[in-house]
């Protein structure tokens, strides 16, 4: 079963990519979150990656963040009453605007380095907490990245978008346990989310535990994420679920 999923994930790219090209999705609250799509697990003709580096969700349907218009207005979604308290120093949102504005021009270590600026003039800024967070998986830096992840939840624990980027980032640092807790947060939150779902299902499979409990989450969310169909197949088929296997292969080898 392992060498088996090993051979799914060489169809992974490697996670977290640019930040920038972020689809919206209505309803959610001001933050970026992981999403697993077209750099999720796993994806025809995506690059490659192995279960020790797991880097799930990503953009650019991958991480979802904050659209950063917005930074220092009223977020949507549900948030905690510290987050909606919170007002971020001129200072601190000038620099997550530049951050953006990095972003979007492709200097990705530019952007970097302006989110590390926000957070130091104001550790409360919740999402750029996160979104260096984000950017820091991207670059390699889970460690650190998961700090920074682990601020933003801690600030903002009724957050599934945040809730789902840390459980990605401690799967990341080989700490499924921990990441399992956060993902079921995030999937309690919100449970019709696919993303969640996705996520939830991800690090129970690294896991290679709760196989019925994985198989019914990802049927719920392949539908949204086609990436999500190469995991489904190889456990569909440890299930012994041939057929349905052969099928979910074929369509995620299609993309579909």
């Amino acid at each position: 079963m392992l060498r088996s999923l090993r051979l799914m994930m060489l169809a992974v790219l490697a996670l977290f990519p640019v930040l920038a090209q972020i689809e919206p999705c209505a309803g959610t609250s001001n933050y970026a979150f992981f999403d697993a799509s077209t750099r999720g697990v796993p994806g025809p003709n995506r690059g490659a990656n192995t279960w020790g580096h797991t880097r799930l969700p990503c953009q650019p349907e991958g991480i979802k963040r904050a659209d950063d218009s917005e930074a220092g207005t009223q977020p949507r979604g549900a948030i905690s009453y510290s987050r909606l308290a919170h007002k971020p120093p001129k200072e601190a949102i000038k620099e997550y605007r530049l951050a953006a504005a990095a972003t979007r021009s492709g200097d990705p270590e530019k952007a970097l380095r302006h989110l590390r600026r926000t957070v130091a003039i104001d550790p409360g800024f919740l999402e750029a907490q996160n979104n260096l967070g984000a950017r820091l998986y991207q670059a390699g830096e889970y460690q650190e990245a998961t700090s920074h992840l682990q601020a933003a939840a801690d600030g903002d624990p009724s957050s599934p978008e945040i809730c789902a980027n840390l459980a990605v980032a401690l799967a990341a640092t080989d700490r499924e346990g921990e990441g399992e807790r956060w993902a079921r947060r995030a999937f309690q939150l919100e449970p019709d989310s696919p993303k969640a779902q996705y996520v939830l299902a991800f690090i129970l499979a690294k896991q290679n535990r709760n196989l019925p409990e994985a198989l019914s989450l990802l049927e719920r969310s392949v539908e949204r994420f086609p990436s999500a169909r190469g995991l489904y197949a190889v456990l569909l088929r440890k299930d012994g679920q041939m057929d349905l296997a052969a099928e979910q292969m074929r369509r995620y080898g299609e993309g579909k």
